[in-house]
């Protein structure tokens, strides 16, 4: 609801390959939109509200007809990351190292 709330249009959404770090899986995102100046604050600040941590990188706000005539509409180019970790991938081997490595500490008595 983030982008649609935020009154956008979307031209393309690309999810990117996976990157995998030693803690944690890095989804990157790339966004590109059109819309008035507000609208991408208000679509900026609802990304940053979401209980996901999101991050923004590289974004591009062109205007690809200026005048002062009337407001413009703008292109909008913004590559965003989330994060997940590695604890919670139910397809990774380490999942399973992780969870048989905590069974053992907590058999052992705290």
């Amino acid at each position: 609801m983030t982008g649609v709330g935020s009154n956008i249009r979307f031209q393309d959404i690309s999810v990117e390959p996976e990157i995998e770090n030693e803690f944690f899986i890095e989804q990157p995102i790339r966004i590109a939109a059109l819309g008035e100046y507000h609208q991408f604050g208000s679509f900026i600040s609802g990304l940053a509200a979401l209980p996901r941590i999101i991050t923004m990188h590289d974004f591009e706000v062109s205007n690809p007809q200026p005048t002062l005539d009337v407001l413009p509409e703008l292109n909008l180019v913004l590559q965003t990351k989330t994060y997940r970790s590695k604890e919670a991938d139910p397809e990774g081997d380490e999942t399973v190292a992780v969870t048989d490595a905590a069974t053992t500490d907590n058999a052992g008595g705290n």
